[in-house]
């Protein structure tokens, strides 16, 4: 374990924070190993968030499921308690210690995601998945107010997009890990292969010291823990939170909404193996999405010194390049070339992510980070996460209906159709079950651009909310 780090003190720090003629703070090697850890509990959160989406399509047909129960099951069964459950602990985070929180959270998510394997119908699998959500709900939070505290203002966005290199490679994880799984084992397996495991890093998390809070903040920070409703009224009369709120969420609507439903789509409109199309989705996304990820905060953290409005204006150009690039990918009839055109909008896409963080946690006091944080999960979550799936399997739903008739749900059950049925049923029970996802899909890239414009709407207040 590294070295122990004295930690000083406010008055010091937030004069070298703030330029007052001191030399700028510097960030010790403990610093990053406390972000090497946050970030492979991230890593795991997200895979046990997302290895639902990766066995949809086995699960789908042996329990007989419609795309909307998928979409429930991904999105607002997880998202609600996730959500609500993650500003209360983030209330408890200003005031308690980070550290512990995070390991009860952990055992919780871990649990819940391993039970999710021995589920027998829906209505047991959404328990689990709400159990999940209530795990996981408030471990980023948490998190980013402890990275806030480890790394000085002008290094946070890149800090908070190299942990949101989680959401990527816990995908790419994910599909790998549960695709194989899946595939040789069972999908009921890869729940508690990726699920018992994360217990684990809990213990790990005890190697985290608890850091001074503000520590690279102005001494005039507040030191007294604000209520819920202050932040909420602070963030609430900036505009520049308003619009990256607004422009994340949507983003996150248009994020889930495809790859909740990627291999799946795979899946009905490829002639290729679960294994093969979860991680031949996890390897080419996934690594594109690191890419994008640590691309967006490294560019900020460059030109933003200059011009505060990159830290919008690269947002908005990611996001809203993707919607026809998402529309070129999904018009692909080959396999190979629907992998080289979807490697472009993955890296872009993600450019949002750790701007919108860094200029979060930058736009409020120490002790408001966390809650400032989980305001904003809350709404990308809630509207995103939980919206996101839920709409897309709704639409495909109905678009797959046009397509087969109006009896598709009952003649299709779990998008195929019975074992005496003809080939040709068999065959249009599979054409509407891929149009009717393709179709849902384009719906999803389509916001893409809708959450462009609220990021350069953003550029216009972005200097003047952050005090420059």
């Amino acid at each position: 374990m590294p070295s122990r780090l004295t930690e000083p003190t406010n008055s010091t720090a937030g004069a070298a924070a703030n330029g007052g003629g001191a030399a700028a703070p510097k960030v010790r090697a403990y610093s990053y190993y406390v972000l090497g850890v946050l970030l492979l509990i991230y890593i795991v959160n997200f895979v046990d968030r997302t290895i639902l989406s990766i066995v949809a399509q086995p699960m789908k047909e042996e329990l007989g499921l419609a795309d909307w129960q998928l979409g429930v099951l991904s999105g607002i069964a997880f998202a609600f308690f996730y959500v609500f459950m993650g500003v209360p602990v983030a209330g408890l985070a200003e005031r308690r210690s980070r550290v512990k929180i995070i390991s009860v959270l952990i055992v919780i998510w871990s649990i819940m995601t391993a039970l999710c394997g021995l589920a027998q119908n829906f209505t047991q699998i959404l328990l689990a998945r709400f159990g999940v959500g209530v795990g996981e709900g408030g471990c980023s939070p948490a998190s980013h107010s402890i990275i806030a505290d480890y790394f000085p203002r002008k290094q946070r966005s890149f800090a908070l997009s190299l942990y949101s290199i989680g959401t990527p490679a816990g995908a790419l994880f994910g599909a790998l890990i549960g695709g194989w799984t899946a595939q040789h084992f069972g999908w009921r397996m890869a729940f508690m292969v990726v699920g018992l495991p994360g217990i684990l890093l809990a213990l790990l998390m005890f190697t985290i010291r608890e850091p001074l809070r503000g520590r690279f903040d102005p001494p005039a920070a507040a030191t007294v823990a604000p209520s819920l409703l202050m932040t909420l009224k602070l963030l609430a009369r900036k505009k520049t939170f308003v619009h990256i709120c607004i422009g994340a969420s949507l983003a996150t609507f248009a994020n889930y909404g495809i790859s909740s439903f990627a291999v799946p789509y795979l899946l009905r409109g490829f002639d290729v193996s679960l294994s093969f199309a979860s991680s031949g989705y996890g390897l080419v996304t996934g690594i594109a999405a690191v890419f994008g990820v640590a691309l967006g905060g490294w560019l900020v953290d460059r030109f933003g010194a200059k011009d505060r409005r990159w830290y919008t204006w690269i947002p908005a150009m990611g996001v809203a390049l993707s919607t026809p690039l998402y529309f070129l990918t999904l018009a692909q009839t080959s396999l190979v070339a629907l992998a080289g055109f979807v490697v472009l909008p993955a890296i872009i896409h993600y450019l949002y992510m750790g701007p919108t963080y860094g200029l979060t946690s930058n736009l409020v006091e120490p002790r408001m980070r966390a809650t400032a944080a989980a305001i904003l999960l809350l709404f990308m979550n809630l509207f995103g996460l939980g919206l996101g799936p839920t709409v897309v399997g709704i639409l495909s739903d109905i678009f797959a209906s046009n397509a087969y008739g109006v009896h598709y749900l009952s003649a299709c059950p779990g998008g195929i159709a019975p074992i005496a049925a003809s080939m040709d049923d068999m065959a249009a029970c599979k054409l509407a079950s891929f149009t009717g996802l393709k179709y849902g899909m384009y719906v999803a890239a389509a916001v893409y651009l809708w959450a462009g414009v609220h990021y350069f709407l953003a550029a216009k207040t972005v200097a003047a909310d952050l005090g420059d």
